[in-house]
């Protein structure tokens, strides 16, 4: 069955000319559709409208019939209604896709002036309305497909009489479109049931669209169970109007009988057919079968002469290249060998390297010592020439406190002799004494206490230096375990790629000259790699020496300068008790 693609309906006055349908034009798109309008807005007359295409002249109910539309006050000259179908394509011939059906009506005339005017319309002419139904079809949307064909002109509808001679001036025209117009409903009907359109489906839904919400009545009252749908409805309806189609009578019993008797005939003759058309089928299929499976195995043994063809020459090719790269080989065998020697000629100045390093910097090291053991002879004769001052300043100092003394003890003595003195001259004096002595005491106190000071600075100085050197020594060791790692997994690292190279050279006379040399080049980039790592650790090696004999020398020279500054502050104690035994003597 075709399917609707679009609907039109033109010039279509309803209620008593108070709404119209002027040029209704709704898109189906060949699915599903549902027009929902309020009561009175026109659905049921939109479906008897559209029924008119595959039912001309039918009513959806008696009492609305379609010449109700040309009563008076209605203002209905000339309707239209139109419905685009696209064909199945088992009826689509020469490319024309697109069937459009027309109804076209009028008031019909009784007078014979009108008669004479429509000679083809005399049979609709005692009818209340005059009608024709036209058939158009066209490959794709063009000037007069359902959308476009003129029904209207400059504001001016078309007449009756002037769409039917346009129809047949299109006829005439060219292959573009072909034109089929129909007065009689009979060969109407007849024509669009080569199309699928069939009047026996549509009266099934004409009598479900009598009314609105007809449906549920309809089925209960004279469809009341599946069997009588199927044998009443469908089976009985559709024969019975297919049968009026064909042979265009009605009420004929015996032809209809004898009919069905003929198709009964070709029905069992039509299923003897169709077995033996389904065994011929399957033939075909298995020969099909049979067929594709032998191509593969002659694509199989196409595919299997080429790969030896292919495999042929590459053995071929292979041998020569073989033969041509085994002097290449041995060539690069030698080469291999020499970098093997060179390599091993590196690896002992490596080693070389390494004692002159470490013998460098014992060097430097015995050095470090002549130098510091120089410098502390320096330091101990500065403090031998210091010690001798300072003992001259107390042997000055010890002269000058004997004086003192005497001189007191004579003053004393004179005091004695002279009991008859006066006592607090002599405590006068001895103030004095006590009060000079004191300045002394206090000023020698505060130069001691000043140096003591430095000494302290310079001591705390020299122990953040020692902590420094102590961390950057720690630092170096650990620096120097991290590149011992790195040595031993670079030396593991070199002789892995020696046994790999071993093995290269065991294989080699099976690998392609070309893959031969790009592995020897890689495996000599390799040792490239390395030689230059194995470098740069020995060069990090020695500015780890560096740092540690400098941090050696830091710890050395931080000794001796705690040494001297622990000196110094022995000096200064055994001063202050020389001072404190003086001053208890002068008491």
């Amino acid at each position: 069955m075709p399917q609707i693609n679009r609907i039109r309906v033109n010039n279509v006055k309803y209620n008593f000319g108070t709404q119209v349908y002027d040029d209704f034009v709704m898109r189906f798109n060949c699915r599903n559709t549902i027009y929902d309008l309020a009561n009175g807005g026109g659905k049921s007359l939109l479906m008897l409208l559209l029924m008119q295409n595959m039912i001309p002249n039918c009513t959806l109910d008696d009492k609305q019939p379609i010449e109700k539309l040309f009563r008076q006050g209605s203002g209905n000259t000339c309707i239209h209604s139109l419905v685009e179908w696209k064909l199945d394509s088992c009826c689509v011939k020469d490319g024309f896709k697109y069937m459009t059906t027309g109804f076209c009506a009028r008031k019909g005339r009784g007078s014979d002036d009108d008669v004479a005017e429509d000679a083809n319309a005399k049979a609709n002419a005692t009818a209340s309305v005059e009608y024709f139904n036209y058939c158009i079809f066209y490959r794709e949307f063009g000037d007069n497909d359902i959308k476009n064909l003129p029904l209207a002109k400059a504001g001016e509808k078309i007449t009756y009489n002037g769409l039917k001679a346009y129809l047949k001036e299109l006829e005439k025209g060219e292959f573009k479109y072909i034109v089929k117009i129909f007065d009689r409903k009979g060969d109407y009907q007849s024509f669009i049931s080569d199309y699928g359109i069939y009047e026996s489906a549509w009266e099934i839904v004409r009598g479900i669209n009598k009314t609105e919400g007809h449906v549920r009545t309809y089925f209960e009252t004279n469809y009341k169970t599946s069997r009588k749908v199927v044998e009443d409805l469908l089976i009985e309806e559709i024969i019975q109007k297919s049968f009026n189609n064909r042979l265009s009578v009605e009420n004929d019993e015996g032809q209809m009988a004898k009919t069905l008797l003929d198709i009964k005939d070709k029905l069992v003759e039509l299923s003897k057919k169709h077995s033996q058309m389904g065994a011929y089928d399957s033939q075909i299929a298995a020969i099909d079968s049979f067929k594709e499976y032998l191509s593969s195995y002659e694509t199989f043994y196409q595919r299997k002469e080429e790969v030896e063809n292919q495999l042929y020459n590459l053995l071929i090719a292979s041998m020569v290249e073989s033969s041509k790269k085994e002097g290449e080989l041995n060539l690069k065998e030698n080469e291999i060998i020499k970098l093997r020697d060179e390599h091993s000629k590196e690896k002992e100045a490596i080693a070389v390297a390494e004692v002159m390093s470490e013998k460098n910097s014992l060097v430097a090291v015995e050095a470090l010592v002549k130098e510091t053991e120089k410098l502390l002879k320096e330091k101990e004769n500065v403090i031998e020439n210091l010690n001798k001052s300072l003992a001259a300043m107390e042997s000055a100092n010890d002269y000058r406190d004997y004086a003192e003394y005497e001189k007191s003890f004579k003053e004393l003595s004179v005091a004695v002799e002279n009991r008859l003195r006066d006592d607090k001259d002599v405590i006068d004096e001895l103030k004095k004494l006590s009060k000079r002595y004191k300045q002394l005491f206090d000023a020698e106190m505060k130069s001691l206490s000043e140096k003591q000071d430095i000494s302290e600075k310079n001591c705390k100085s020299i122990k953040m230096k020692l902590e420094d050197a102590k961390n950057s020594l720690r630092d170096a060791d650990k620096e120097a375990a991290t590149y011992s790692g790195l040595k031993e997994n670079l030396e593991n690292t070199i002789a892995h790629l020696e046994i790999e190279l071993k093995s290269l050279l065991t294989e080699a006379s099976l690998i392609v000259a070309e893959n031969a040399e790009t592995d020897f080049e890689k495996r000599r980039a390799e040792v490239e790699e390395l030689s230059g790592n194995l470098e740069e650790l020995l060069a990090k090696k020695v500015s780890l020496r560096e740092k540690q004999a400098s941090a050696n020398e830091s710890a050395f020279a931080l000794k001796t300068m705690t040494d001297i500054l622990t000196r110094q502050r022995e000096q200064l104690c055994d001063k202050e008790n020389i001072s404190e035994n003086n001053k208890d003597r002068m008491d």
